[in-house]
């Protein structure tokens, strides 16, 4: 496969995944036989992360890494500060193929440089709410992770890209890796000075993206050259991670395992066995199915030309259920920026999943387009075996806004609400920050929590 030379912003993102897998496979290979006894690892391991995820990283990482045979992956960089339903836009995308714990050969690219390339003739439809509110016609791959579902993301994007390139060598599976894990990893990392600027940790990918879009006159660089100001971010990043692997393997193993848990980093496998394995422990960015008489939602936002205003947003939801099985969920944003080079007004048409049979009553805050005081539609429908309510809506910076929902819930779960075995589990969209909720069930006191990963609650016995 041909080596690219020409390095896109958002490559950085592909920076931190050959880190993440240089530290993992040096695990497997170095690490283990040569510092101490793999069992003695394998039990800190186990002391940091717990025994399921260790026994299920000792069944799924060989296979990304390439250790039984050689595998060839798609890789999404998914920028989560412009969300989209997986976890962010597809700005970039890589293949990437592995041997042996190591990196054979890589080829990154721009998707809107493959969608140029593409036959416009054949490229499909889009989803109605992209033709209405992202005035795109067109279901080009930049757009293909439209389902929240990540396994079905996953196969629609390697379907489109066979298409759009005509390279249709089989992969072996798909990862997303998300702006936000960057961030993470920089922390460990410190401060970088490259051509004379220096990249802080807490804002390394805001600079990164200034530099190369806006700061390359500043240092000299013409515009064709500007994005060779990534190669020198990488090389002194990689210099890094080698002369201190001692010191950082430990930190950087940390930050990949909260990157599955959180959803910054999601997986998808073409063979069965280990695919079932990835989804066994969360890492596949899959619509959970509920179990009889259980309740639950996923909230799946999709910035449509907002900019990268979700780096300003803040969300917060109430959700509470009557005896009789009444629900009423409010969604509160916060647009908490102004109108600048990176964030603008919100524009988001989003879907909540809920559980099936339930009846969805009515919603309030639905907008037509901004500044259009005429109230906009919910589009009630089902996906995954389960109700889907969408809504677009529009947040001012500096404004907040709500969306409301009321729905009968389900027999099975009205049930359970009179036998007080009633559950809910709320899953987290991948890319989004923590999430306070306020949570009230049957009248009983009000539960606060943070929602960071996906998460169950109980009704609390009496």
């Amino acid at each position: 496969m041909t080596h690219r030379r020409r390095v896109w912003l958002w490559v950085v993102i592909w920076i931190v995944l050959a880190l993440s897998i240089g530290v993992i496979g040096a695990y497997y290979r170095y690490v283990a036989p040569q510092l101490r006894s793999y069992q003695q690892v394998t039990q800190e391991l186990q002391q940091a992360y717990g025994p399921a995820v260790v026994d299920t990283a000792k069944e799924v990482f060989p296979y990304f890494l390439g250790m039984d045979s050689p595998k060839r992956f798609l890789v999404l960089f998914q920028n989560n500060t412009e969300l989209r339903p997986t976890g962010g836009f597809v700005g970039n995308y890589a293949i990437i193929e592995m041997d042996d714990a190591s990196v054979t050969s890589w080829f990154v690219e721009g998707t809107e440089k493959l969608d140029a390339r593409a036959d416009q003739s054949k490229i499909p439809q889009s989803p109605p709410p992209l033709r209405n509110y992202l005035a795109q016609p067109k279901f080009f791959f930049r757009d293909s992770n439209w389902l929240p579902d990540f396994p079905s993301s996953a196969k629609l994007l390697m379907e489109r890209y066979a298409q759009e390139s005509g390279d249709t060598e089989p992969f072996d599976g798909v990862i997303a890796i998300n702006a936000e894990f960057v961030a993470r990893v920089m922390r460990v990392l410190g401060p970088i000075t490259a051509d004379g600027v220096r990249l802080d940790p807490d804002t390394f990918v805001e600079q990164l993206q200034w530099e190369v879009e806006y700061g390359y006159a500043a240092r000299g660089d013409s515009y064709e050259n500007r994005k060779e100001f990534v190669q020198h971010v990488m090389a002194i990043m990689f210099d890094r991670v080698k002369n201190n692997f001692t010191v950082l393997w430990p930190k950087m193993a940390r930050i990949f395992f909260e990157g599955l848990d959180i959803k910054d980093v999601q997986l998808y496998a073409t063979d069965a066995g280990v695919q079932r394995t990835v989804l066994s422990q969360q890492w596949g960015g899959e619509v959970a199915q509920l179990g009889e008489g259980d309740d639950g939602w996923l909230l799946v936002d999709a910035n449509f030309a907002s900019l990268k205003t979700d780096r300003v947003m803040a969300r917060s939801v109430a959700y509470s259920v009557t005896p009789d099985g009444r629900a009423t969920l409010r969604i509160t944003y916060k647009n908490r920026g102004a109108f600048d080079w990176r964030t603008t007004r919100y524009r988001s048409y989003s879907r909540v999943y809920l559980p099936a049979g339930t009846e969805f009553l009515r919603g309030e805050g639905a907008m037509i387009r901004e500044k259009d005081p005429a109230v906009g539609d919910f589009f009630v429908g089902r996906e995954y075996n389960r109700p889907v309510v969408g809504f677009f809506f529009v947040v001012e910076p500096g404004a907040t806004h709500t969306i409301e929902l009321e729905y009968q819930l389900p027999a099975a779960v009205r049930q359970r609400l009179a036998d007080r075995t009633y559950e809910l589990h709320v899953q987290k969209q991948s890319g989004t920050p923590a999430m306070p909720l306020q949570l009230q069930f049957m009248g009983d006191a009000v539960i606060d929590a943070i929602l960071t990963s996906d998460a169950s609650f109980q009704l609390r016995n009496k």
